[in-house]
């Protein structure tokens, strides 16, 4: 509570966002917030199922719900080796149907498996307020999954479990006959989950043409995964130090490089990143507000000198995984734009001031779409910092949804 009322002294003093965002909307986002911290045992319903109307748990979750149903839910999907893998997520849903069309959303990155979706009301459910079919999956690594690393940044892999649960839950509110006034679906991520939906966009624009998508929503995502890399070891200045170990071991999960955290991480460091972030068991409010990893947001003080060093056999493995989880990439030397030209109206959120994801991120994203010709609608400013921009954001998606 003393954490969420700093938040919310924060939002208020500095930025006004009681006046914009609306205290009653406020207060409805501090509590999904909140609710990440309680942990519950959790049964989740088959979307797979071919009878979904006659399964018992869907009719228990049916009988206690008011007129819009959380359901925590599985689904198969594959992991990144291609493997069959059970996932999970949240499916968000009018009771009597009649909903708008379906919002696809991915999460921010979560250090706790408290923090995703199937456990808790992250802070964009409030968009299920607003009569659509809210789809949130968790990424691999949580929720069902939580016994395995997960793949931190890993566009390919995330992509295709985000797709698999929106055909999924397509089908089953098919099934439940509650399927959605329009076709046409809405895409939106903060953060990481920027990152995931942009490359979702690609993945279905790419593979998938047949599905209509009216627009995708991304604020303060870090697309350009390389160059933010760059920045932060040229600057030696991290804005969220946990990310570093976290980006570490899951790129190499993502790709099954085996980096031995060792020569990247110094001891201490590496110490800290296996108590507080890798066990899933503290939430990333916790370790950063907590100084989990240190006070200090220097680089150096986390990483060792090689792991620095891209001139280095090891640290260069790391850098090309960097690259692969791009989706686009900006250098001095290189610029990789892929042959994907977006079709969808795109919406695009940054602030200039963001220490946790660093502005160049929109910077590439934004070259990357206007050397292709793509008009999309662009937002930057000095809106203070990741999570302040985060409750413009949902301001943004408050009014245009």
């Amino acid at each position: 509570p003393a954490k969420l009322l700093l938040f919310f002294d924060l939002c208020k003093s500095r930025h006004g966002f009681c006046g914009t965002f609306g205290m009653k909307k406020m207060i409805l986002v501090l509590f999904a917030l909140m609710s990440a911290l309680l942990v519950s045992g959790r049964e989740y319903v088959d979307l797979n199922q071919p009878s979904p109307a006659t399964d018992s748990l869907v009719q228990a979750i049916l009988r206690a719900s008011g007129e819009t149903v959380a359901m925590p839910c599985s689904y198969m999907s594959v992991d990144q080796f291609g493997q069959p893998v059970r996932l999970s997520g949240k499916v968000y849903f009018p009771k009597k149907g009649g909903a708008e069309r379906i919002i696809l959303q991915a999460h921010y990155t979560v250090l706790s498996n408290k923090e995703v979706p199937s456990e808790c009301d992250m802070a964009e459910s409030t968009l299920r307020f607003k009569n659509y079919i809210l789809v949130q999956p968790d990424y691999l690594g949580y929720g069902i999954s939580k016994d395995r690393e997960h793949p931190y940044l890993a566009c390919e892999v995330t992509s295709r479990n985000m797709v698999d649960m929106l055909f999924a839950a397509s089908e089953f509110v098919h099934k439940m006959a509650l399927s959605p006034r329009s076709d046409s679906i809405v895409i939106v991520g903060y953060s990481q989950g920027a990152h995931a939906a942009l490359a979702t966009l690609r993945l279905l624009e790419t593979e998938h043409p047949e599905v209509p998508i009216k627009q995708c929503y991304l604020g303060g995502g870090p697309y350009d995964v390389a160059r933010t890399y760059d920045k932060t070891i040229g600057d030696d200045n991290v804005g969220l130090p946990f990310t570093v170990p976290f980006l570490i071991q899951g790129t190499s999960c993502a790709y099954n490089l085996n980096l031995d955290l060792e020569y990247f991480l110094k001891p201490k460091a590496l110490q800290r990143a296996r108590k507080y972030v890798f066990t899933k068991e503290h939430t990333a409010a916790d370790v950063q507000l907590l100084g989990r990893m240190g006070s200090s947001h220097k680089v150096s003080n986390q990483m060792t000198r090689q792991g620095m060093d891209k001139t280095q056999p090891e640290t260069k493995r790391l850098y090309e995984g960097l690259v692969r989880s791009s989706i686009v990439h900006v250098s001095e030397t290189d610029t990789i734009l892929g042959d994907w030209t977006p079709r969808t109206p795109i919406f695009v959120m940054h602030s200039r001031q963001d220490a946790a994801v660093s502005f160049e991120n929109a910077e590439s994203l934004q070259l990357m779409l206007e050397r292709k010709g793509v008009s999309a609608r662009y937002d930057f400013g000095n809106y203070g910092g990741h999570i302040s921009t985060l409750m413009r954001f949902l301001s943004v998606l408050d009014k245009e949804l």
